[in-house]
């Protein structure tokens, strides 16, 4: 008996520590920006009033459209009005793209000058 009491404890904190750690990092999603241009489905459904729906949304609006230029163009997508923008506006943010490689330039070749010869 006194087995199964000490089995029964060891699932139980096992149990609690997940629970505890789920809930962290549930928290933790729940205040972390959301990069609307490339956020994955899951990223999105983080936010307040996105689901599953929503967010498939979202992810087709900006692969018809391009990218969203300001957090506010997410209200241009279907279902997102401004009460949820509101809800998530401290969330969302829209990262720029990274600017494309420069390409290293090539040294201008500048005409050969002329050597001033010494006058006799």
């Amino acid at each position: 008996m006194k087995s199964t009491a000490a089995r029964l404890t060891i699932v139980l904190t096992v149990l609690t520590a997940f629970f505890v750690f789920a809930g962290a990092s549930a928290a933790a999603d729940a205040t972390a920006k959301v990069d609307i241009n490339t956020a994955s489905k899951t990223q999105l459904e983080t936010l307040n009033g996105v689901g599953d729906a929503l967010a498939d949304r979202i992810i087709e609006y900006r692969e018809n459209n391009g990218l969203f230029k300001t957090p506010q163009d997410i209200q241009n997508v279907k279902g997102i009005g401004p009460s949820t923008f509101k809800k998530n506006q401290d969330r969302i943010v829209v990262g720029t793209p990274e600017p494309a490689e420069e390409t290293p330039k090539t040294p201008s070749k500048e005409a050969p000058k002329s050597q001033d010869k010494p006058k006799s």
